[in-house]
């Protein structure tokens, strides 16, 4: 029976494995809200061990270095048993201009925590995120430059791959990756003499 494995995280060389490069994303996000002018961009991201350079992060740190730029850890938290009032009134201690947040569900909950502190997307915050949430389409707020949404785009991938493979039952396994787009949303262009 033909097996692929979606974002599976360890390597296999008798399975087909889909996957996205978490790396690469990353930096073409961080690369988005550089070019919009910022150089100062505070990051959420899901957990304490992910206040490292790995993964999305490592793509952040990229963007900034090719821009010429020092990606600072100090701008970096976890949300993880994080109350998010307090999560971003921490990190505007350091008077970011811009917020990049590795999630997929909580940009709505991160829109309105902004907005009820009197922060308003993007006139003086602009904020990407990992995808755009469904929740955060229903609220009045701006549209988020984001991922498109890497499931479809991996379920796809794996079925293909399953098509594929019942043609040709001795294909070698391999490891896909799936390329992935960004939905511009709208970010504030920051002057540089500011």
């Amino acid at each position: 029976m033909p097996v692929v494995l979606l974002a599976a995280k360890s390597q296999t060389s008798d399975v087909d494995c889909v996957k996205t490069d978490h790396v690469s994303l990353g930096r073409l996000l961080a690369e988005k809200i550089i070019e919009a002018g910022h150089e100062r961009i505070a990051a959420i991201v899901q957990f304490p061990e992910d206040v490292a350079w790995v993964g999305p992060m490592e793509g952040y740190r990229q963007a900034h270095e090719a821009a010429g730029l020092e990606a600072d850890l100090s701008l970096i938290r976890h949300k993880s048993r994080a109350f998010y009032p307090d999560l971003i009134n921490d990190l505007f201690k350091a008077k970011p201009t811009a917020l990049f947040a590795i999630t997929t569900s909580d940009h709505a909950i991160i829109l309105s925590t902004l907005h009820a502190m009197g922060c308003q997307v993007p006139r003086d915050l602009s904020y990407v995120g990992w995808a755009q949430s469904y929740t955060a389409a229903l609220f009045p707020y701006p549209t988020i430059t984001c991922l498109d949404d890497v499931y479809p785009a991996m379920a796809r991938t794996a079925l293909h791959r399953l098509f594929d493979r019942i043609e040709d039952p001795l294909m070698p396994a391999e490891n896909v990756i799936v390329p992935v787009g960004i939905r511009k949303g709208e970010t504030l262009q920051q002057r540089k003499d500011q």
